[in-house]
């Protein structure tokens, strides 16, 4: 009795595996119809940044395929590459698809089943290939540009719908990669775009936050929206000195011998505005960079660095600057970094003889290259 209940629970256990391991892997076949000859077909996952080839097969002039593959721990678009043709498809809880098409147009394919996704995709693909045509007719001068502008506006508006009504579909994240002739339809660069782009980089985050796709697009908006910050800064930052009549905001703290310093006394000379905390993480590998860059160029070019600290404690701050050989100074409220938009710590600006900001946020490196040309 006992032997039999250990097969059974073999044999139970055996069922159990293998309807695991079948739940585990996808399955996608079909028929490519006007073959004439052999042919070479890849399934491929579309990895960033460039696809990884999973499985081939020899596709005769039946044109049957079938692949099978492991599913991913994450909704993920892969394509069915022959040529220059592809069928780009997506897989999330599909288990099995099935397709029927013709060996010139894998890109549109006549019957799709199992994956109500990748029809949308085909049809969002579809309607780019149109907008490619209307781009190489407007380059040779038989389409308007309002014609093609028109179609544009009128597909990122479709995208936009996409976007917005689920956001965390892998159709909305392959919308948003979508290029007409090389170029992207969105950027996160672009404040229109940026909406779609966020929406889709926060519903990923939140929800799919290890991800690598979540990962790569979220830092992707995120830098945009520094970038774009920064942009914004640097233009009120020179509004605001070109009301003053000057080339930078004037600076009077105190060092730590408690007599009052200037920006000012420096014009004449190149000049580093430096803001920084020493409390920050790489506070110290900063400093002995900048220590290199002004023993090179105090000598060579005069430069002169005015370093303005942030720190909230007296003590640390004149602990930590009592052997710099640069002013030093301590802007306790923060009111100077909050005239020069300081966003985030160390942030430089580098302001020439004359008296004008001429770059910020300097590494070391392009420091160098910037006070080499004023040699």
């Amino acid at each position: 009795m006992n032997g039999m209940k250990k097969t059974l629970l073999i044999v139970l256990c055996l069922i159990v595996a293998i309807g695991c391991k079948r739940g585990e892997r996808f399955v996608i076949s079909g028929k490519i119809e006007g073959l004439d000859s052999v042919q070479t077909i890849y399934l491929e996952q579309l990895t960033l940044p460039s696809p990884t080839t999973l499985d081939s097969c020899r596709v005769r002039k039946s044109g049957n395929v079938k692949f099978k593959s492991a599913r991913p721990a994450y909704p993920e678009l892969y394509q069915l590459r022959m040529g220059r043709q592809r069928l780009v498809f997506a897989v999330d809880s599909t288990e099995t698809m099935t397709f029927r098409c013709h060996r010139d147009s894998l890109f549109s394919p006549r019957e799709f089943t199992g994956s109500a996704k990748t029809l949308e995709i085909c049809s969002l693909r579809a309607s780019v290939r149109r907008l490619d045509s209307l781009s190489h007719a407007y380059g040779k001068g038989t389409a308007s540009e309002a014609a093609l502008r028109d179609s544009i506006n009128a597909h990122k508006e479709r995208v936009r719908n996409i976007i917005f009504s689920d956001p965390k579909s892998i159709v909305a994240y392959y919308a948003l990669f979508q290029q007409v002739n090389g170029y992207y339809l969105f950027s996160p660069y672009d404040r229109g775009d940026r909406p779609m782009c966020a929406a889709v980089a926060t519903a990923y985050h939140a929800f799919m936050p290890e991800y690598y796709r979540s990962k790569n697009l979220y830092n992707l908006v995120l830098e945009a929206i520094e970038t774009h910050r920064q942009e914004e800064s640097q233009t009120r930052l020179k509004e605001y000195i070109a009301s003053t009549g000057a080339g930078f905001i004037d600076i009077a703290l105190n060092d730590i011998h408690g007599t009052e310093r200037r920006l000012s006394e420096l014009k004449g000379k190149p000049i580093l505005l430096d803001f920084m905390s020493f409390r920050a993480d790489g506070s110290s590998g900063y400093i002995l960079d900048l220590r290199d860059v002004y023993e090179t160029y105090h000598g060579k070019t005069g430069l002169e660095i005015y370093q303005v600290s942030v720190d909230a404690s007296q003590l640390l701050w004149e602990h930590a600057v009592e052997q710099l050989p640069w002013i030093s100074v301590r802007d306790a409220d923060g009111y100077y970094s909050r005239l020069y938009n300081v966003s985030k710590l160390p942030t430089n600006f580098l302001i020439d003889a004359s008296g004008n900001i001429i770059d910020r946020d300097l590494t070391a490196g392009r420091l160098k290259r910037k006070l080499d040309g004023m040699k």
